[in-house]
């Protein structure tokens, strides 16, 4: 494996921040009803760039065809279970809590797994271990605080509210989804608002789980979701990690490494596909709703993209500094976007909160970039 330098390590981690925080954008109009489908759509896209990037490398370097290296597909899995389990937590624990608490466990897992060498990985303390650490608190601090920081999208839940664009292709039964047997209406996700279940007593007293009331439980398993998705896309790095440490993966490019992710990711995302599409239709009772195809596939490619450089800033800058940085990069360059471009955050409490937020984000970053 050819040597990165510190530069272009650090040059690679920006740009793999940049793609991966705008690969939403082109989605950012369209409803994706449940997101079952729509991630789906977006790994299809990944495993077409995977395809793409492996062919260009076989014609540029004369590849005798593409070689499937286990660690990569274990690494694909990993991340396309986070990136599901990533839709039902949002819909539970809300845009803000769900994404703060995931983000954090995702960040404290992800910096530990090199900083100590857990699961065979080989310790990397940089250069100033103690600013670094002191950085990655600084980090976690910041998504703290953007817990009170919330888009005024999110806030709105009727179908009304939202400013989607439909599909010319979108049939009458599209537009106007039926209601629920419950007589409860839908979302434009596509299934009943969660919330309104905590903020009625009477629901909350008839059912009960475990010694539970149903809003108690339903915010557990938001919980556990958080924590299970961020424990899985931290983990999603532990495999190339291994991999490097091998002679095969000393003796091949990190780019190599990715056509083997996209397999993964495309071959778990159809299980998880499948597998709630059926309990949706027969346990349920309810349709799928297919969200649009393009911008999920062009949101996969910049995922494809942004993957390619991250690898290579982990070679140049090491494991621990470069998926911290890459872990916080996207959140920023999202949340630039929706107060610049987007303008969701509208509240000057809460743009008071973000900007907070922003400027520790960026001190933490570059306590995590000079430690390194």
């Amino acid at each position: 494996m050819a040597d990165v330098s510190f530069g272009v390590g650090i040059l690679c981690t920006l740009l793999a921040a940049f793609f991966f925080g705008i690969q939403y954008v082109p989605c950012k109009q369209y409803t994706t009803y449940d997101g079952a489908v729509f991630q789906w759509f977006m790994c299809s896209g990944i495993v077409w760039g995977g395809i793409l990037l492996q062919l260009i490398l076989m014609l540029a370097f004369d590849w005798p065809g593409p070689q499937v290296i286990l660690y990569g597909v274990l690494s694909g899995m990993l991340w396309g279970s986070a990136n599901f389990l990533v839709i039902p937590l949002v819909r539970i624990c809300g845009l803000a809590l769900g994404f703060s608490l995931y983000h954090i466990i995702n960040l404290s897992w992800g910096y530990c797994l090199s900083r100590f060498g857990l699961f065979g990985m080989d310790q990397d303390v940089g250069r100033i271990p103690v600013l670094r650490d002191v950085g990655v608190f600084v980090l976690l601090a910041s998504f703290i605080m953007l817990f009170w920081v919330e888009p005024e999208e999110a806030k709105t839940t009727t179908p009304t509210s939202l400013k989607t664009k439909e599909r010319p292709s979108q049939s009458s039964r599209h537009k106007n989804p039926p209601t629920t047997s419950g007589g409860e209406e839908t979302t434009p996700l596509g299934q009943p608002e969660v919330a309104e279940v905590d903020n009625n007593p009477s629901a909350v007293g008839r059912k009960r789980l475990f010694g539970m009331s149903r809003g108690q439980a339903i915010k557990i398993t938001g919980i556990v979701l958080a924590i299970a998705a961020g424990i899985l896309t931290a983990m999603n790095g532990w495999p190339y990690a291994l991999w490097t440490q091998t002679q095969q993966g000393k003796d091949m490019m990190a780019v190599q490494f990715v056509f083997s992710q996209t397999i993964g990711i495309y071959f778990v995302s159809s299980i998880w596909y499948w597998l709630s599409s059926t309990v949706r239709q027969f346990a349920f009772k309810k349709r799928t709703n297919h969200s649009v195809i393009r911008p999920a596939f062009i949101a996969g490619l910049f995922w494809v993209i942004g993957d390619v450089n991250m690898l290579y800033g982990i070679d140049g800058i090491g494991y621990a500094a470069a998926y911290t940085l890459d872990a916080v990069g996207p959140v920023m360059v999202a949340s630039i976007l929706s107060l610049l471009w987007f303008k969701e955050i509208k509240e000057t409490r809460q743009r008071i909160w973000f900007v907070a937020s922003f400027v520790t984000q960026v001190a933490g970053c570059i306590m995590v970039a000079v430690g390194a």
